[in-house]
Formats: structure tokens, C-alpha cells, sequence
């Protein structure tokens, strides 16, 4: 599937081996952003990629509040437009896993919202950093 897809929350189920129900559960728990027709939620490459990190951090027996407080210390959890700067693939200073690409390390805490403002890379100049707070069910 291309860089384009969307995914049913069934075809994500199928992707990741779990139940749908453990893919809504964990939504309620770790914000994501899938777009919706009347009847279904459609995800995207990045929504994969993030659910595949939720599941990681299960398999490491964290619990989905903590998984919660864990994705909201990610300020690009919902961009989907992260500058390369973001990650490297060496681990500096309190860097933390990228939940992008495995083998990556995020590279900005909390205190950096503002860095997408300032980035070179960031030809608007403009770009909006989505504050994440803990959904509750």
C-alpha cells in the first residue's frame, strides 16, 4: 500500500494482528486524527505507524495512561509534516524513540513547541504545533 492509503479500522486490525476494538480503545488513550465517511474512520500511513508505536510500548508492559502521558511528551504525534531535523538516528542527550521510523530518535522536548516556528526547514514559517492532552474514554 502507497504513501496515499487509508485504512479501515478492520484493515489496520488485520495489519497489526489485534482486535478492532483494542485499535478504538487504544484511540481513546493516544490521540489520532483519522478522517471519517458516514459510516467509517479512515487512517492514514501515519496513524499505521503510530498505532505500531502504541503497540510497541505495550509489548514493553506500559499501560495506555501511561502510553498517553508518554505520546503527549511528542510534539509532532499528530504532524505529519515533521521536519528531518526532528530525528536522528543516534540517541543525544534525553532523545526519545521516534515513533516514525524505528532505528530514530526524537530530538525535541516540550520546551521546543515553538522550534517548527523557527526551523529553517519550515518554508511557511507558520506551521502549528498541536498541543496533545490525554482523551479520556
Amino acid at each position: 500500500m502507497g504513501s496515499g492509503s487509508t485504512y479501515t479500522v478492520e484493515d489496520l486490525a488485520g495489519l497489526l494482528a489485534v482486535n478492532p476494538r483494542s485499535i478504538r480503545t487504544w484511540e481513546r488513550y493516544a490521540p489520532l486524527s483519522p478522517s471519517r465517511t458516514k459510516t467509517k474512520r479512515l487512517y492514514t500511513e501515519n496513524d499505521l505507524k503510530r498505532l505500531s508505536f502504541i503497540q510497541r510500548l505495550l509489548s514493553k508492559a506500559l499501560n495506555l495512561v501511561h502510553i498517553a502521558d508518554y505520546v503527549a511528551l511528542y510534539p509532532c504525534w499528530l504532524r505529519d509534516d515533521r521536519p528531518l531535523c526532528m530525528s536522528k538516528a543516534m540517541r543525544e542527550g534525553c532523545a526519545k524513540p521516534c515513533w516514525r521510523k524505528i532505528g530514530m530518535f526524537c530530538q525535541v522536548s516540550l520546551d521546543q513547541q515553538d522550534m517548527c516556528y523557527k526551523c529553517r526547514f519550515n518554508k511557511a514559517r507558520g506551521a502549528t504545533v498541536i498541543p496533545l492532552s490525554r482523551r479520556t474514554a
